[in-house]
């Protein structure tokens, strides 16, 4: 979960707990960063993905 450090219309422990409730996601709170963070962030957004990209999505196969 990327979340914005500065989202004024969802607050960031909403992102910790949608998080918490999926076992393999992981929250992560974007710097400068509000509700809309692949407009304004988009740099830090494109960052998370790719470190995120090594996590192991075993959990979800069939």
């Amino acid at each position: 979960m990327l979340w914005g450090d500065s989202d004024r219309i969802v607050d960031p422990d909403y992102g910790r707990a949608y998080a918490a409730a999926i076992p393999p996601a992981r929250f992560q709170l974007l710097t400068d960063t509000g509700h809309n963070a692949q407009m304004e962030t988009p740099d830090q957004v494109v960052h998370a993905i790719w470190d995120g990209a090594d996590t192991d999505f075993s959990a979800f196969a069939r």
